[in-house]
Order: structure tokens, then sequence, then C-alpha cells
């Protein structure tokens, strides 16, 4: 039997996969794999930097905070 936290890592790993192959909005996939990475890190907040070379090499930050 797998332990408590490796059950839960599993099971937000199969919702990032679930969100992969249900979302077609880049940005609502992005927000919602941030606040699950959050949740699952135990974290309060999450930063998700990426860069388009296509648009000039300008960088993009996603953020995301948690409610308290």
């Amino acid at each position: 039997m797998l332990p408590d936290f490796r059950v839960r890592q599993r099971d937000y790993l199969l919702e990032i996969a679930r969100a992969l192959t249900q979302e077609l909005d880049l940005d609502k996939l992005l927000t919602r794999i941030l606040r699950i990475s959050i949740e699952m890190l135990a974290g309060q907040a999450g930063l998700s930097p990426s860069k388009k070379p296509a648009a000039g090499g300008w960088w993009r930050c996603m953020a995301s905070q948690l409610p308290f």
C-alpha cells in the first residue's frame, strides 16, 4: 500500500493529466496546473514564467495565490 502522501501526490498528478486533456485554453490550463501544484506542494503562492520566442522574446508570468 502506498503511503498517504504518495496517494495524494498521485491524485494531484492524475488531476493535472485530466486538465491537459480537457482544457483547450492555454491560460486557463496553466492557471489550473499552477493551483494544483501549489496545493500539492503545500505552498501559499506560485509563479510560472514562460518565454515567447516568436513574440520578440518577451517574458510572461502567471501568478497564483491560494486563499488563506
